[in-house]
């Protein structure tokens, strides 16, 4: 496909949702999401010339994301923190004992995934929260299936160490 009939509008409204969920999912509330989607869709038009259509463009646009996820937090060398819990919730008094728990879980397990590495944390999202198969999550990751399988593995495991007083 040339360059020049491309509506990339309509490319990036097709995947700016997917793009943001998974941005969210890897770094949490308190980063610079929109940014990066931009950086995303910048490097998606600059590299469009080159895909190859090996692959779908969602994998390909998948791939760029995952990459400049990773590449923010290489730059970071430190992990964001974890979300706090949120206002409406505190100043709720009905159902506060239930929902501060519910809260404090959903932290806890928020905390847990970002403590994860990035590869890993880019395949807990891509499999249980954008319900990616781990076939379209290799060939986003540009691995083999048996690496993903290994990743869910040692996220799992990673995970239950971390959560074993919730559990």
């Amino acid at each position: 496909m040339s360059l020049d009939n491309v509506n990339f509008r309509e490319l990036t409204e097709q995947n700016l949702d997917y793009v943001r969920r998974l941005v969210y999912g890897m770094l949490g509330k308190n980063s610079p999401i929109d940014d990066l989607v931009q950086e995303i869709f910048v490097r998606v038009i600059r590299g469009y010339p080159t895909f190859k259509q090996e692959s779908s463009f969602q994998t390909w646009v998948y791939r760029i994301a995952t990459r400049v996820v990773c590449d923010y937090l290489e730059k970071q060398k430190s992990l964001p923190t974890p979300c706090s819990i949120p206002e409406e919730i505190v100043a709720s008094q009905t159902t506060c004992d239930q929902d501060l728990l519910r809260q404090e879980r959903d932290t806890a397990i928020r905390s847990a995934i970002e403590k994860l590495s990035p590869s890993l944390r880019a395949t807990v999202v891509l499999f249980y929260f954008e319900d990616f198969s781990p076939e379209q999550i290799a060939a986003i990751e540009e691995c083999t299936t048996a690496t993903i399988y290994w990743r869910l593995h040692e996220a799992k495991k990673q995970l239950k160490g971390r959560l074993e007083k919730l559990l």
